[in-house]
């Protein structure tokens, strides 16, 4: 649920108008929120001893070859 809260804040955030973060000034609002929720991500799966950073790089592989958007509209 603190993944979801992140994403919920930078959606809040988006809807605002997407204002300078309020500790990171020289960063939006969303940028912040962001970073917020990979680091939730990254937290998460080093205490559940995932391998976040090679299932993210095998993912980014085989995304490579895919159609855009995967031969959907969106």
């Amino acid at each position: 649920m603190l993944v979801v809260t992140e994403i919920a804040e930078l959606a809040e955030g988006v809807r605002h108008n997407n204002p300078p973060d309020s500790h990171c000034h020289e960063f939006t609002s969303a940028e912040v929120e962001a970073a917020d929720t990979i680091i939730r991500l990254l937290d998460m799966g080093n205490a559940l001893n995932w391998r976040i950073g090679e299932a993210l790089f095998a993912k980014l592989l085989f995304n490579k070859n895919r159609p855009y958007k995967h031969g959907k509209q969106f």
